[in-house]
């Protein structure tokens, strides 16, 4: 960080609190406080003082004004904040920064409130039950398959490449499961690419046997599927299989009882519990226990825009909402005031910033407030 002195981390505090930081700005506090745990953890208490108005010494008028951030998004319309509003909030929470965080004998312990993310890795079970933590160390090559494969893995991408003729050992099934927090690439035998999103499990073989090429997925997947008219590739999720010859396309099957999948080019057939539809691009093809499959358009950026590690909530209720936290934070949430479902948000949640900013532009643009118990479950209020 570039240190123009010493208060210099708690004025970039006080320039995202009150929405004024270029992006810059947030990669330069985020890295620092990735790099001091000690800070981080005072950051995100004092987020949650300013948040639920007990911060001592300062007059919190209007908070949500203070916190308000404006965001530039074709798809979203944000309400703004007046320049001498973000002005003043920035001067206010700065002073309010410097002076808590630099004052050790405040006599205020300060604690974590806000949660971690989960300290689970990725992992790789081979059908033997050997585990492979794919996160230790850098870019590394393995033997498995008594040797018959070799895999090339680091903390972003698998691949791996076979040989011999005895078949059997690379014909069996692998898991490599993907925590909350994360996503993953695989390249497959065949070349297809896979991208899996957080908490997902992806079950595959070193290599592909017979007239067909077919892999499962618990969760959601992006899928470039290499072309072979001689071996069609069958995706399994859920009760539904998708089957294609070579394109790419979105499966989301997190939810019991529910499968999306949604093609960006090529052509699909979707079958689920007796329903049947061939998928064009630009269409997705959505299914729910008891309802047969209906094709509509689909907004790739929303759609697809986990890959970039944000979630876009156009006109999202509450319960939506609580579906993607723990999957991207590894919490538990819960709703207090069934009420509040029928509220709507739209806006941004970015993966790789704190759970706190989100929560702080989910607080100023619904009438909603939240809390952490000393079990580190988030309620909405």
């Amino acid at each position: 960080m570039q240190n123009k002195d010493k208060d210099w981390p708690y004025q970039l505090m006080s320039l995202v609190a009150a929405g004024m930081a270029t992006e810059e700005q947030k990669r330069e506090l985020y890295t620092f406080l990735e790099q001091n745990e000690e800070e981080r953890q005072k950051y995100l208490e004092l987020l949650r003082e300013v948040e639920s108005g007990e911060a001592d010494e300062v007059n919190w008028a209007a908070p949500e004004a203070i916190m308000n951030r404006s965001m530039v998004h074709k798809s979203f319309h944000w309400r703004k904040v007046s320049i001498a509003a973000s002005i003043a909030a920035v001067l206010l929470i700065g002073a309010f920064l410097i002076y808590r965080l630099t004052n050790h004998n405040a006599g205020k312990q300060l604690s974590q409130t806000t949660p971690s993310r989960t300290g689970h890795g990725t992992f790789l079970t081979l059908a033997d039950g050997q585990e492979i933590d794919v996160d230790a160390g850098g870019e590394r090559r393995l033997k498995a398959a008594a040797g018959k494969a070799t895999l090339v893995l680091n903390a972003e991408k698998l691949s791996y490449q076979s040989s011999g003729t005895d078949d059997s050992l690379l014909l069996k099934t692998n898991s490599l499961s993907v925590p909350v927090g994360k996503d993953y690439q695989v390249e497959l035998s065949d070349g297809s690419k896979i991208w899996l999103n957080s908490a997902t499990v992806l079950h595959f073989p070193f290599k592909f046997s017979g007239k067909t090429r077919e892999i499962t997925i618990e969760g959601e997947a992006y899928l470039e599927v290499a072309k072979d008219p001689l071996h069609p590739f069958t995706v399994h999720s859920g009760k539904g299989t998708v089957e294609v010859l070579g394109t790419t396309f979105n499966i989301n099957s997190y939810i019991p009882g529910r499968i999306n999948v949604a093609l960006v080019e090529g052509s699909v057939k979707f079958e689920v519990d007796g329903s049947e539809v061939k998928i064009k691009p630009g269409l997705q093809g959505e299914w729910s226990s008891g309802h047969r499959i209906t094709l509509t358009p689909f907004d790739d950026e929303k759609v697809l825009s986990w890959r970039q590690g944000i979630y876009l909530f156009d006109n999202a209720g509450l319960p939506e909402i609580i579906n993607i936290l723990p999957r991207w934070y590894g919490i538990k949430v819960i709703i207090d005031d069934h009420q509040l479902s029928n509220q709507r948000y739209t806006g941004v949640m970015d993966r790789n910033a704190p759970i706190a900013e989100f929560l702080t532009n989910l607080r100023s643009t619904m009438s909603v407030n939240f809390y952490f118990d000393k079990d580190s479950t988030l309620h909405f209020k």
